[in-house]
């Protein structure tokens, strides 16, 4: 009976702490492999030995990515996920690594667009915000570590990853090319990896070489990272073109600003501690009516996109605009035309102007006016949490 109880015992502990191992190894950073890919899908096999085999501390994959063309997808399916013959599961047997432990398979493989190539702007366009919002959504989970090879596919495909991983990488992404110890060996039909084995393969010219000399290399890029500067990027996916401008725009913008205070009750503009601009009480409703659109702009509006969040105007304010106002300047009978807002705009401005010269920021507590003139938009490119309102 002791007997029985001490092994019923001894089978829970082993239970409890084989739960704890596996409880340990999921704290363990997810590695995932996002990489480039074109005609030749002999670069995947080429990274996970550059990245699996050959290092002192190689980094074990728990998931891979592949972005190509349609063309590129169906030469990764024949060539490489095949489980008898498949490049990648040869890889894997040879050098003992778990295949069925690494998420791949052909729902790894994104071609974006059903493109068969990428050879216009359209199919650039396509490719370059598919890849943004992949890369967007594998960043969105901190256990991760994100490896990103350029290696592969066309010279716009690695320009394009390079500049997205500015735009998201965290401290622990890193972007890398994969390099040849010379040309016979890129894009040679034969040449898949080393093998343990050295290999004598032809090249296209009927030459003999071995795969001893392949020289295969990982060359980590260093990369401006922008994540923790624009955080904009990390809430929701743009279109890279997006991104881009609102790069342009956070570079080139103080990212300073005096605190804008607009005091209803007294009819003053504060601007930080050192300028407080009084105006008559029509201009100050005018100023706080179209300083309301930038405060109240909707968090899934990037500031940069005035025209979604300004007030609208052309030849006439539309009905709703001219109540609000009216509740706003505290009368019912006053005509709000657009002939009062514009003669209101050149006099605050007029006032800003003056009262902010040597401010460097003066031109985003200005009112801006976008747009032709019968579509135009009002505001404050000024960010919400730069506006109080009393």
């Amino acid at each position: 009976m002791e007997f029985v109880f001490w092994n019923l015992f001894s089978l829970s502990y082993i239970k409890y702490n084989l739960a704890n191992k596996k409880e340990t190894t999921i704290k363990r950073p997810k590695q995932i492999l996002l990489s480039l890919c074109g005609k030749t899908p002999q670069i995947l096999t080429e990274t996970l030995y550059c990245m699996m085999v050959q290092p002192q501390e190689p980094t074990m994959l728990d998931e891979i990515w592949l972005v190509t063309t349609t063309s590129g997808k169906e030469a990764v399916c024949q060539q490489l996920l095949d489980k008898e013959s498949g490049k990648f599961y040869s890889f894997c047997r040879e050098y003992d690594i778990d295949a069925d432990a690494i998420a791949f398979d052909e729902s790894h493989i994104l071609a974006p667009g059903d493109l068969s190539d990428i050879l216009n702007v359209h199919d650039n366009e396509s490719f370059a915000n598919v890849l943004t919002e992949k890369v967007w959504e594998l960043t969105q989970t901190q256990n991760t570590v994100l490896h990103c090879s350029i290696a592969g596919g066309r010279k716009t495909m690695s320009a394009y990853l390079a500049m997205i991983m500015q735009f998201f990488a965290r401290p622990q992404d890193r972007l890398f090319h994969i390099l040849t110890g010379s040309t016979d060996f890129e894009n040679n039909a034969e040449f898949f990896y080393p093998p343990k084995t050295p290999t004598d393969i032809k090249t296209r010219d009927g030459r003999t070489i071995n795969t001893k000399d392949a020289g295969l290399a990982l060359v980590d890029i260093p990369f401006i990272r922008l994540r923790e500067k624009i955080k904009e990027f990390t809430e929701r996916p743009f279109s890279f073109s997006d991104m881009v401008k609102y790069a342009q725009i956070w570079l080139s913008t103080p990212q300073e600003f005096p605190q804008l205070i607009i005091d209803s009750r007294s009819n003053k503009i504060h601007i930080g501690n050192s300028y407080t601009i009084k105006l008559p009480r029509m201009q100050r409703c005018i100023y706080q009516f179209i300083a309301s659109f930038s405060a109240n702009r909707d968090d899934g509006i990037p500031v940069w996109d005035y025209k979604k969040y300004f007030l609208p105007g052309g030849f006439s304010i539309s009905a709703e605009h001219e109540k609000a106002f009216l509740n706003l300047y505290g009368v019912k009978d006053y005509k709000f035309g657009w002939e009062s807002i514009q003669n209101g705009i050149s006099r605050i401005n007029k006032h800003l102007g003056e009262a902010l010269d040597g401010l460097t920021t003066a031109e985003y507590y200005c009112i801006h006016t976008l747009g032709d003139y019968r579509n135009k938009f009002y505001g404050l490119k000024l960010d919400k949490e730069f506006i109080t309102i009393l």
